[in-house]
């Protein structure tokens, strides 16, 4: 009866392995944890895209992991306009800031198509719930395949 039971522990979590790794090679809990702060990151500086889509001559960022190829990199610094803004500055700088393509500019010089922004926002916060569900099964099936079978 163990045996069975262990054999059928082993085919449900090779299952789901394979349901959720397809695309993913070597992937670990540490990955994941870098992936919700990537993605957490990216959600901020999208935040900051949409609070200033008024503001003239503002120019939209976005970040990549620095494993991301992008062509013509260069250095974007950015500054606060006032000393109580919160700071979107990744930790250790973990990430590539970029200047996004710009699509649209108002007449005050403002590059920021809010529409883009809302979208991509969205978007993140899909991969972000995605990224906190394959964790949750991920946990359950390494707690699962550790569990003693009496």
């Amino acid at each position: 009866m163990q045996k069975k039971q262990l054999i059928i522990s082993i085919l449900l979590i090779n299952f789901f392995i394979n349901i959720f790794i397809t695309n993913l090679n070597a992937y670990d809990f540490y990955d994941i944890k870098n992936d919700l702060d990537f993605l957490s990151n990216r959600d901020k500086i999208i935040s900051q895209n949409i609070a200033n889509s008024d503001t003239p001559n503002y120019i939209p960022i976005d970040i990549l992991k620095n494993d991301t190829k992008i062509e013509d990199e260069e250095d974007i610094f950015l500054k606060k306009t006032h000393l109580a803004h919160f700071s979107t500055e990744p930790k250790n700088n973990e990430f590539k800031k970029f200047v996004k393509n710009v699509t649209e500019i108002k007449p005050n010089g403002n590059m920021v198509n809010l529409q883009d922004e809302m979208a991509e926002k969205d978007l993140n916060a899909l991969k972000y719930n995605q990224m906190i569900n394959f964790h949750n099964v991920m946990k359950n099936l390494s707690i699962t395949a550790s569990q003693k079978i009496d």
